[in-house]
C-alpha cells in the first residue's frame, strides 16, 4: 500500500511556458500501511494492560502491541503446586499450563513462532481461562500471516479479559490486515474507551476512519493525538493532509511544518511543505522543501519531478532537466517527465534530444495535444 501525496501536476503548455496545478499521484514510500502513517514495532513490558508508544505498522508487517524481551512470566515450583500462580497479573492453577505458557513465551520471544504456538496450544488445553494465553497465540498467529486465526484468538482473550486493551489493539491491527476497517475502528474505539490517554490509541483510530473518509472525524481525534502527545508527526502529517484537501493551505503549511519540527527526517511532510510553497509562488522555500524530500528519499520519483518543475520555473533548466531525468530513471513511463524534460532541453538549445523526448512522450500519449504542438 502506497503513501498518498497531493502532487504539483506541471503542464506543458504552448509556448514551452511552465504551469503548475494541483493534481494527486500515488507514490510508494517505505513507511505505508493501510493510509497515511507509520510506526516502529513497540513492546510492552509486564502487563498487556500497560501504556506504550507505538502505532501503525511499516510495510505491510502490522506491528504488534507486544510484550519485551525481559518479560517472564513466572514458571512455578513443585512447592507452589495447587496454589494460583500469578503470570503478570493474569492466573492459572495448573502448573502444565504455566509451565507450557512460559515455555510459549521464550519460544516467541526468539521468533520461533512454531513452537510457540504448540506450547500455547497446549497451555490453553491444560487451562482455557487464561487470556493471556490466547492474547500470546493471536501474537503468534498475527505473525505467522493468520490474520482470521488470530481474530479468533483475541477474542477469546477479550472474553475472558474485558479490559486487556492490548487484545482489543491487536484484534483492530488484524482486522486492518482482512480490511475490516468498520469492525477495526471499533476495537480502536475501544482501546480509546479503556486508555484515554494513550496517543497510538486514538491515532489508530483516527487514521482508520480516515482510510474510511470519515475526514471530520479523522480531523478531531488527530487533534486530540497532538493534544496527548506534541511531539507526534505522523498526526500533523496526516491532519495536514486532510486540511489541505480541504482548501486550508495555509493551516496546512504550519502542520507539516510541526511534523517536520517532530521529526526532521519525515520526507513526506518536506515533499507536501514544498508543494504548497510552489502553490504559493515561494519558489525558493519550495526548492528547499523539496531538495530535502528528495535527498532523504532519492527514489521518489514524484518528488524529483516536481523538484523539476520548480527548478524550470526558476528558469535553472540544466537544473530542471537533470531532476526530470532522475524522475524517468525512476518511472520510465512518466509521460509528464518526458514533456518536460523536452521543454528543458528546448530552452538549453538541445532541439535534437528535445525531439527524441517528445516523441517519447508521444508514445506513451499519442492522443496529447499540447505535445503534437510543441513537436
Amino acid at each position: 500500500m502506497g503513501q498518498r501525496f497531493t502532487t504539483i501536476a506541471a503542464l506543458l503548455t504552448m509556448g514551452w511556458g511552465w504551469s503548475i496545478a494541483l493534481g494527486s499521484a500515488t507514490q510508494a514510500q517505505s513507511f505505508k500501511t493501510i493510509g497515511r502513517g507509520i510506526a516502529s514495532c513497540p513492546q510492552v513490558s509486564g502487563l498487556a494492560q500497560e501504556h506504550a508508544q507505538l502505532a501503525l505498522p511499516v510495510e505491510s508487517a502490522l506491528c504488534l502491541w507486544d510484550i519485551s524481551p525481559e518479560t517472564h512470566l513466572g514458571k512455578p515450583s513443585l512447592s507452589t503446586l495447587g496454589n494460583k500462580q500469578s503470570l503478570d497479573g493474569l492466573y492459572t492453577n495448573n502448573l502444565d499450563a504455566a509451565s507450557d505458557l512460559q515455555a510459549g513465551l521464550q519460544a516467541y520471544q526468539q521468533r520461533d513462532f512454531e513452537t510457540a504456538q504448540r506450547f500455547l496450544i497446549s497451555a490453553l488445553q491444560h487451562d482455557p481461562g487464561m487470556g493471556m494465553g490466547y492474547y500470546l497465540l493471536g501474537n503468534v498467529y498475527f505473525q505467522k500471516g493468520h490474520a482470521g486465526d488470530a481474530i479468533t484468538a483475541y477474542q477469546s482473550a477479550v472474553s475472558l479479559e474485558p479490559r486487556m486493551t492490548a487484545a482489543y489493539y491487536n484484534l483492530g491491527l488484524a482486522l486492518l490486515r482482512q480490511g475490516n476497517l468498520n469492525a477495526a475502528a471499533s476495537q480502536f474505539e475501544r482501546v480509546t474507551f479503556l486508555e484515554p490517554e494513550l496517543p497510538t490509541g486514538h491515532y489508530n483510530l483516527a487514521l482508520t476512519l480516515d482510510n474510511l473518509g470519515q475526514d471530520d472525524a479523522a480531523s478531531l481525534i488527530y487533534r486530540e493525538v497532538i493534544r496527548l502527545d506534541p511531539d507526534f508527526a505522523r498526526a500533523y502529517y496526516n491532519l495536514g493532509l486532510i486540511v489541505n484537501q480541504g482548501g486550508e493551505a495555509a493551516e496546512a503549511l504550519v502542520l507539516f511544518n510541526e511534523a517536520i519540527r517532530a521529526d526532521p527526517n519525515l520526507a513526506a511532510a518536506h515533499y507536501q511543505a514544498g508543494l504548497i510553497y510552489s502553490q504559493q509562488g515561494d519558489l525558493e522555500q519550495a526548492l528547499d522543501s523539496l531538495g530535502v524530500a528528495t535527498t532523504l528519499e532519492p527514489e521518489n520519483a514524484q518528488a524529483q519531478y516536481n523538484l523539476g518543475v520548480v527548478y524550470a520555473e526558476l528558469g535553472k533548466y540544466k537544473a530542471a532537466e537533470k531532476r526530470f531525468e532522475l524522475a524517468l530513471s525512476l518511472d520510465p513511463d512518466n509521460a509528464s517527465a518526458y514533456q518536460q524534460v523536452g521543454a528543458a532541453q528546448i530552452e538549453r538549445g538541445n532541439t535534437q534530444a528535445a525531439i527524441q523526448s517528445l516523441e517519447t512522450a508521444l508514445r506513451l500519449i499519442p492522443d496529447d495535444p499540447l505535445t503534437h504542438y510543441n513537436l
